[in-house]
């Protein structure tokens, strides 16, 4: 499988001469999958079912210029963890190129559950570059939690809101039949509640409330079976109304 992030190497030396005297010193290398970047975003995470998920997908050079004309491959499908190791069950495929902003467009319309975006690009040496989305769509059908057993996790439909918006919590769990408790905190406890965990996947509103900003975060706390589990999620709020603007 490719690397879905480029990584950074870091080298920390520290010696000592013969007299005592210590010295150290650091360096750092960039490993990067390719000749470039790429990375892939959706609009929204959580879509009702029908719904349209719009992907952009964007290549850029790794001192952030934008590249236009880099070719993407975007594969949609599920992954199934039913087995030891994770396969990916491809449904669709399409192939896009990016403009002069670097940037292409992929909008869709998956079934209820979760879909996987895999977009793969390749440079003039051959190295393949990936990056990954994924969409929960509800409506029926999709009950089912995608994951290994013993799991708890959270995810929200946006990446960031303003005050009065609705943000939409996705509950997913592999031991359904429970209760969680579902709390959002910051300074202080803002909101809590009692959610009823009766499939593998369950979604919450969450008000976004201006004591929230600039992040507050939702948590989800689930005892089943004897076994706790826990997932966090931050909620980045807009501080736009807050700016103060100076001019001289």
């Amino acid at each position: 499988d490719q690397l879905e992030n480029d990584l950074q190497f870091t080298l920390n030396a520290a010696v000592a001469d013969p007299g005592g005297e210590y010295f150290d010193g650091e360096g750092s290398v960039l490993v990067t999958r390719g000749e470039f970047a790429l990375t892939a975003t959706l609009d929204e995470y959580i879509v009702g079912r029908g719904q349209v998920a719009n992907l952009t997908l964007e290549a850029k050079s790794h001192d952030g210029k934008p590249l236009s004309g880099v070719e993407i491959r975007v594969l949609e499908g599920t992954n199934d963890w039913s087995q030891r190791e994770v396969r990916f069950l491809e449904r669709k495929r399409s192939s896009v190129r990016t403009g002069a902003d670097g940037t292409a467009r992929i909008a869709s319309t998956p079934p209820s559950g979760s879909t996987t975006f895999k977009a793969v690009a390749t440079d003039r040496r051959g190295n393949e570059i990936a990056a990954t989305e994924w969409v929960w769509v509800e409506g029926a059908g999709s009950s089912a939690a995608p994951g290994p057993s013993g799991t708890l996790s959270l995810r929200l439909d946006k990446r960031s809101y303003k005050v009065g918006d609705t943000a939409k919590l996705l509950i997913q769990t592999s031991e359904p039949g429970g209760h969680a408790w579902i709390t959002v905190e910051g300074d202080q406890v803002y909101a809590s509640q009692l959610v009823a965990l009766d499939g593998g996947s369950t979604t919450l509103d969450v008000p976004i409330e201006g004591s929230f900003a600039p992040n507050a975060y939702v948590t989800a706390a689930y005892v089943k079976d004897k076994q706790f589990l826990e997932a966090t999620r931050r909620v980045a709020v807009d501080l736009e109304r807050r700016t103060l603007q100076v001019s001289i």
